[in-house]
């Protein structure tokens, strides 16, 4: 099993979002809320996350020696080795689409009427 740690701040959304995914996917994990931390312990977490990101910014997610930093969940996943039922889902349509010449691309905040016809 691999090593996994987070460093992540008790504000930040996209933390709470890999910590949950983290958890449900039963990851054993170490999470550092470096918010939470004061004094001498929040300066040697802060260099330790210098370590692996010199910007130091959040989420950081460390699996082993592969640093993932941000809000990159299929990244984590892939790290981990782990393939959901919804992962496996994609990669069917992908290959389905590549075989008939369309690119799948991801959106965000793209609104799209499903009944238009293309």
């Amino acid at each position: 099993m691999p090593t996994v740690k987070l460093y992540a701040l008790t504000t930040c959304a996209y933390c709470q979002i890999i910590r949950k995914m983290l958890t449900d996917l039963k990851v054993n994990f170490v999470c550092i809320e470096v918010d939470s931390l004061f004094g001498d312990e929040r300066k040697k977490r802060l260099t330790e996350l210098s370590l692996v990101n010199s910007r130091k910014s959040f989420p950081t997610t460390v699996v082993d020696e592969k640093v993932i930093i941000g809000y990159k969940m299929q990244e984590i996943k892939a790290a981990l080795g782990i393939k959901t039922v919804i992962d496996k889902m994609y990669e069917q349509l992908k290959t389905v689409h590549e075989q008939k010449d369309i690119i799948l691309i991801e959106t965000k905040n793209v609104p799209m009427n499903l009944f238009e016809d293309y």
